[in-house]
């Protein structure tokens, strides 16, 4: 498989080809194989995530900094 030089396309351009890559994606029941190497990413980053307890917003959080924005 060779690589696709994108550099020269449009954010929008960019958009579409990642909205097309995702289409694919989900239009293919087989899962993914990985590698060992990257189940154990994987695990290394959830362990990380676990030791670091919630993050991140509740949706009334998320809610009330949005009626805050200048319209």
């Amino acid at each position: 498989m060779s690589a696709i030089d994108i550099s020269n396309l449009s954010k929008e351009d960019k958009l579409f080809l990642l909205d097309e890559l995702w289409a694919d994606m989900e239009r293919d029941p087989s899962p993914l194989q990985l590698s060992k190497e990257q189940y154990l990413e994987l695990d290394r980053r959830l362990d990380t995530l676990e030791q670091e307890g919630p993050s991140g917003l509740v949706w009334e959080e998320v809610l009330a900094f949005a009626r805050k924005q200048p319209q």
